[in-house]
């Protein structure tokens, strides 16, 4: 069994219709059920605390068998906060992020499993898990498997968290060359999201016994 967690990068294609942004097409987690049994708690606009949150309360109504595996696909640090006006912002955000690490690793050890991690909103370095021995990194940048030239950072690109780095001019670059690139990509159609092949690519890397088949 294939157990995923994350945000909407983990639910599946997205576009803009009418009504702003919807569902459009086929996700990472569809693509593994041709070949495997799943449980996608992937949330939309959902946080890492949502995610570690679903992840515990579904350990506590079965017990992981050696077989099964774990994939959170992790988002900006920003969505486990309501405000980003604090001052102290980019600080907590940051420290949040190695926070709920380290949750998720207390919760693995706990059930005896490894957590795989992938890069989404939030693109991760080693630097992220290296004290936490039940997450391993296997796709430190989703956007960077899409593209090598991707410009991977942490955060989520929004004018309100732009504010918060002024002291870091290169953070402010990332993020707006992120922005940028999610704007003029076509593997993000609706400017925010991987498109149906993207997360194609995402199941062919983390399961290359499978990229033969759609």
């Amino acid at each position: 069994m294939i157990i995923i967690i994350g945000d909407s990068w983990g639910v599946g294609e997205w576009s803009i219709g009418e009504n702003g942004c919807k569902l459009s097409g086929p996700g990472f987690g569809n693509y593994l059920s041709l070949h495997d049994q799943v449980i996608n708690l992937s949330l939309g606009a959902g946080s890492n605390t949502d995610s570690v949150s679903r992840l515990e309360s579904l350990l506590k109504q079965f017990t992981p068998t050696p077989n099964d595996k774990f994939l959170w696909i992790v988002t900006c640090p920003s969505r486990c906060f309501q405000q980003f006006d604090d001052p102290c912002f980019s600080d907590y955000a940051e420290q949040h992020l190695y926070n709920v690490f380290d949750q998720a690793n207390t919760i693995a050890s706990n059930a005896c499993i490894k957590i795989k991690l992938i890069g989404g909103v939030c693109d991760l370095t080693d630097d992220y898990t290296q004290h936490f021995e039940c997450l391993d990194i296997i796709v430190p940048s989703w956007g960077k498997l899409i593209d090598k030239n991707y410009p991977a950072c942490p955060y989520f690109p929004n004018a309100d968290i732009l504010k918060h780095f002024e002291y870091d001019p290169t953070i402010i670059d990332n993020i707006e060359r992120k922005s940028e690139y999610w704007e003029k990509s076509d593997c993000f159609p609706d400017s925010g999201h991987p498109n149906r092949y993207c997360h194609k690519l995402l199941r062919d890397t983390i399961f290359p016994e499978w990229s033969h088949k759609f």
